[in-house]
């Protein structure tokens, strides 16, 4: 499935009725203004003047955080982070973007803990839907409980707006597909688009539709993402394995050549098309796609597909090679001796 970057941090605001004075409030305005257009120079400068005045004021090593965030450079983050908590404990702002910074950084297993901490120090009657999305994230994989993912993600839904509801329900529809339950993921997905029209969420539903063998209605999905980004390369992608799914290897073809007219090393794209060629018995042109799509650590999957090519080509030599490279595959080391003794004798 696609993954939509995730983005929750936020810029912490001042709280008006601090004791500081009205020329820092306006300072920081400006400065909040500055760094929401874009222009870091001005809102460092406006922060740093804030912090010689008052070095606690709320807000400024946050936001100074995502700055750094956005240079990518983390552990600078991360350290700004904690200036904010040293400071403001109670700021919650802070402690969600400290989760996040740590996950990107160092991984769910890091984050995991300090997102649990998150979401039991809220209020039972005020739950945080960003701290149960976060929740929900670290447990989706990397060890995590994918039963505790998903009740954290109901939580989330249930709770939370905007942003954070649509990041939510793509969240929960991974979930359920890892799970098992592509029909109840797909309904995830559906739910994203229907609240605001996304290529990707549509392909994704088109995906778990298909794996639930809901072939409409994966196709249904498929147009709805065509109609928003018909030249996106995974509306392209989902085209093709729906036409390939319904035999349709023409179509499938015609949608991956335009895959590889932007980048013809991509290796699915070239994969799926010697699949499609084979299937319309044209086996030479399909080993040849398939040699294509080989890359260092290519999964042994590929590696028999691309046999399965090269015997019907009549390349038998090269087909027990390749046999012998799909390690672990059912009947890959098999077919390699039987082709052994063949061209043997």
């Amino acid at each position: 499935m696609v993954r939509a970057r995730i983005v929750l941090v936020s810029l912490a605001a001042a709280t008006v009725g601090c004791s500081s004075g009205a020329g820092l409030l306006r300072d920081y305005a400006r400065a909040l203004e500055s760094q929401r257009r874009g222009d870091t120079t001005e809102a460092r400068r406006l922060y740093g003047e804030i912090l010689a005045a008052r070095s606690d004021f709320e807000g400024v090593h946050n936001n100074l955080a995502l700055m750094e965030l956005d240079a990518g450079q983390l552990d600078t983050a991360l350290e700004e982070l904690r200036r904010e908590r040293a400071a403001r404990p109670e700021l919650t702002t802070a402690q969600l973007n400290e989760v996040i910074i740590v996950l990107r950084r160092e991984g769910r297993g890091a984050a995991r803990p300090m997102a649990e901490a998150l979401v039991e120090a809220a209020a039972p009657a005020l739950p945080d839907p960003v701290a149960y999305l976060l929740l929900g994230i670290c447990h989706r994989s990397d060890g995590g409980d994918l039963a505790r993912a998903e009740a954290a993600l109901d939580e989330a839904v249930q709770h939370g707006v905007g942003q954070a509801r649509l990041v939510a329900l793509t969240e929960r529809g991974a979930v359920r597909a890892r799970a098992g339950r592509p029909a109840e993921g797909a309904a995830d997905f559906a739910a994203v688009a229907a609240l605001r029209p996304d290529a990707v969420a549509s392909y994704n539903e088109a995906l778990l539709r298909l794996r639930a063998a809901d072939k409409d209605g994966a196709q249904r999905a498929a147009d709805r993402a065509s109609a928003i980004d018909p030249e996106a390369v995974p509306v392209r992608r989902l085209a093709a394995v729906l036409a390939a799914a319904l035999g349709d290897h023409e179509d499938a073809l015609e949608q991956l050549d335009a895959i590889l007219v932007k980048d013809a090393n991509d290796s699915d794209a070239l994969w799926r098309r010697g699949l499609s060629l084979l299937a319309l018995g044209r086996p030479k042109d399909a080993a040849a796609a398939l040699s294509a799509a080989r890359q260092p650590g290519s999964p042994p999957s590929l590696h028999f597909d691309h046999a399965v090519t090269l015997v019907g080509a009549g390349e038998l030599e090269a087909a027990r090679d390749a046999f012998q490279r799909a390690t672990g595959v059912p009947g890959a080391q098999e077919n390699a001796r039987a082709l052994n003794e063949l061209l043997g004798r």
